[in-house]
């Protein structure tokens, strides 16, 4: 007796990806909570802080 995995191993794949996606907007959101309660942000101020980081990489000198 042969046992057969049920899964072929692509489709293993996209399920890990989908849970490693599941699990970065879980922590997240656990940054966003804790961000709002503790520092007391409100959503604009929130969204300024998320974007101060990719200011530097909008923001890039014209080189050749």
């Amino acid at each position: 007796m042969t046992l057969r995995f049920p899964f072929a191993k692509n489709e293993l794949f996209f399920a890990a990806v989908y849970f490693v996606q599941a699990a970065v907007g879980i922590s997240a959101l656990a940054q966003f909570l804790f961000t709002r309660n503790e520092l007391g942000l409100d959503f604009v101020q929130l969204g300024i802080l998320a974007a101060l980081p990719t200011i530097s990489w909008s923001i890039k000198p014209y080189t050749r």
